[in-house]
């Protein structure tokens, strides 16, 4: 923990007025050199203030309640069991309440109490935690160093502690959140504007197309068909982008026969060395390019955690229900992006969405994998 940070931790000293109070006031001066903010007592409330209120703010506003324990300290306690105005038990309570660190510290021979013989209320600052113990009163002491190292310690536990703790709830919390919406703009993103924008790219003076594609076997390197660059040659040309009625039909086991299927197109660009692949098959208008959105994927793993069990049933309605419900948003969201006016116009009517039912007469031939 960096010195700077360590001077911006706030400390409250919790001590008894009749159990060594100069010893408290020693172990305030040792803080104080040491932290900006050490507060003791009634030296730093607001004269005419009234206490109870006062003293709660100050342990709601620190990070650190250290608790000393002398010789009287577990006896005192006994006797105002029952009484409603135990100052040190109700400021112990509040601290562990809030969730504070809490650090006993025995000096003057106190050996740490036995949760037993402390009040309810504050036992888990003993349960949870393990006291220091101070013999000696000077400045130089091992002890002191061994103290606040422990304290400085304890922090940074503390810290991590509330930190992953944050992040947990925060991450549970965004994984509530419907995986579509982010897999429809990636894929939009990465793929789909890519693929069209390759297609669609002209030369300089927009006379004819710039990149060249031709469709080949699958693996083959030899074309079989070559889309010319002039403007009419495209014209029909659509990517056609299917939607499975089941994500499990998008794993790679089932969706490979299909693949096996299709020819494939390779799409070149002038800008990079890299060609862009893509499915294709023949129709009645010419060849056209397909593409099965596998980033779909993923929502069987969020729906598993949504359904909150070791082995939910996929065939469930329960299971069929969450994912009908993401496949119909990554289509809505899918259209939206399509649909952004920021687009180059021709976007929108350069690509097919399909939710595929079966009945769809040119890919009547998905229905020999993909039975509905």
């Amino acid at each position: 923990m960096s010195r700077d940070h360590r001077r911006q931790t706030k400390f409250f000293i919790c001590y008894r007025r009749d159990d060594e109070p100069s010893y408290a006031r020693w172990i305030q001066d040792i803080f104080a050199a040491r932290y900006e903010d050490v507060f003791m007592d009634t030296e730093g409330i607001p004269a005419g203030a009234e206490f109870r209120p006062a003293i709660q703010q100050k342990i709601e506003d620190c990070d650190v309640v250290v608790v000393l324990i002398g010789p009287k300290w577990v006896e005192t306690m006994q006797k105002l069991a029952i009484e409603e105005l135990d100052y040190v038990r109700m400021e112990i309570a509040l601290a562990l309440k809030l969730q504070k660190v809490v650090v006993p510290v025995c000096f003057a021979g106190a050996a740490e109490p036995k949760a037993s013989e402390i009040h309810w209320q504050v036992r888990p600052m003993l349960n949870e935690r393990h006291a220091r113990t101070l013999n000696h009163k000077t400045g130089d002491s091992k002890e002191i160093k061994g103290l606040i190292d422990s304290i400085e310690q304890t922090i940074a536990n503390e810290e991590a502690l509330i930190t992953r703790a944050r992040l947990k709830k925060e991450a549970e919390e965004l994984d509530k959140i419907r995986p579509a919406s982010g897999l429809a703009l990636v894929y939009f993103v990465n793929f789909v504007s890519e693929v069209v924008h390759r297609i669609d790219q002209l030369q300089t003076n927009g006379a004819e197309h710039l990149n060249l594609i031709e469709v080949t076997e699958r693996g083959g390197k030899a074309p079989i068909h070559s889309f010319g660059l002039e403007r009419s040659a495209r014209e029909k040309l659509r990517l056609h982008i299917v939607i499975p009625p089941r994500v499990a039909m998008l794993e790679r086991h089932r969706l490979e026969p299909v693949s096996t299927s299709l020819k494939q197109a390779v799409i070149q660009s002038a800008g990079s060395a890299r060609p862009f692949f893509v499915d294709a098959w023949p129709t009645n208008e010419g060849y056209q390019f397909i593409d099965f959105p596998k980033p779909l994927t993923v929502v069987n793993n969020w729906i598993q955690r949504r359904l909150e069990q070791k082995r939910p049933d996929p065939d469930s309605q329960s299971w069929k229900d969450l994912e009908d419900g993401e496949l119909k948003h990554f289509q809505l969201m899918l259209e939206w992006w399509l649909a952004d006016p920021n687009n180059d116009p021709k976007l929108k009517d350069r690509v097919r969405l399909i939710r595929f039912t079966g009945r769809e007469e040119d890919l009547g031939w998905l229905s020999r994998y993909w039975p509905t």
